[in-house]
């Protein structure tokens, strides 16, 4: 996917993640060039998502805006156990909003300042 089409892939995805019955375990999209205003759009169609369990988001150029689309988005998924936000443009209070939230399903060992989140151990 070229650059100028990935908000339109995240727009298409995040209409998938509506359907009724879908599953997603895993969503790796590291190094895809995403935005705040890209996060925006694929959290809203996550929120109806509730299988998602390891979330990539790595290498990107994710901001605060995009981090609390983010924080309000995994405060509600049961299933998810790894996020990995490393090498993005969050900052700290951006990676604090994130950890709170995670830290409420407690399902997370391990919510490090550089962005990645681990499941709890059982």
């Amino acid at each position: 996917v070229e650059s100028k089409d990935v908000s339109r892939c995240v727009v298409a995805l995040s209409n998938l993640f509506k359907v009724p019955n879908s599953t997603l375990y895993t969503l790796k999209m590291s190094s895809c060039g995403l935005t705040d205003r890209d996060i925006v759009s694929l959290t809203t169609g996550l929120k109806g998502n509730h299988s998602l369990n390891k979330l990539d988001l790595s290498c990107n150029e994710i901001g605060d805006k995009g981090a609390a689309a983010l924080a309000k988005c995994v405060q509600f998924r049961e299933h998810l156990e790894f996020v990995n936000l490393t090498w993005n443009r969050i900052s700290p209070e951006g990676i604090k909003m994130i950890q709170h939230s995670v830290r409420i399903r407690n399902r997370v060992k391990k919510a490090t300042p550089a962005g990645v989140f681990e499941p709890a151990a059982s």
